[in-house]
């Protein structure tokens, strides 16, 4: 399984994973290798879905549908975790919000309150200091993660063996300064060292 996969798409693979695996022990005698070398795979899908639970679903009801499919084959639960998190966000002088987001055809939409203005390409270069140029006007980038968010982020990342800020994992994510394995990304990067 792609562990670069989105977090809720790992979600589903394993629950598959896992019903396969458990209707293929079933099926083996009472006794014998095969059956513990199933039953091993089994409890690492468990440790492996539990962890990426905790570490990506924080809605307690969201996590009991997710159970409920996972052992019982339950309706597959939905989820809102954004797709394509943006790598900037800036705001103008005035207050106005840019965002540029992952698009279609290796390009990325650029939008203005809500609005798409623009397309630009995927090798759009985001300068170090959070500030770009376009539509006339400057924008310096901001964080839409909660503060406590993103100070756990450099706290996390000025050591160099902690441990990450799982707690904190869905926000940092939607607004795009880790990838799903905890790596910061360009984005992350700016924001993390911005006085």
């Amino acid at each position: 399984m792609p562990t670069n996969a989105f977090p809720i798409e790992q979600l589903h693979q394993i629950a598959a994973q896992f019903r396969h695996l458990r209707n293929e022990h079933k099926r083996e005698g009472e006794h014998g290798r095969t059956r513990r070398d199933i039953g091993a795979r089994l409890a690492e899908f468990e440790n492996r879905f539990q962890t990426l639970l905790e570490h990506w679903v924080s809605d307690e009801a969201a996590r009991e549908a997710w159970h409920e499919h996972f052992y019982r084959g339950g309706a597959e639960p939905t989820d809102d975790l954004a797709r394509n998190p943006p790598v900037f966000v800036g705001r103008s002088g005035a207050g106005s919000e840019l965002r540029i987001v992952p698009g279609a055809n290796r390009e990325h939409d650029v939008t203005i309150d809500g609005v798409r203005v623009d397309r630009t390409p995927s090798t759009l270069s985001i300068p170090m200091q959070g500030t770009v140029h376009i539509q006339d006007q400057d924008w310096r980038e901001v964080s839409l993660a909660p503060s406590a968010a993103v100070n756990a982020l450099r706290s996390y990342c000025a050591t160099a063996n902690g441990t990450p800020p799982w707690q904190w994992a869905r926000a940092l994510f939607e607004d795009g300064l880790i990838d799903v394995n905890f790596g910061l990304t360009a984005r992350g990067r700016r924001i993390v060292n911005a006085p």
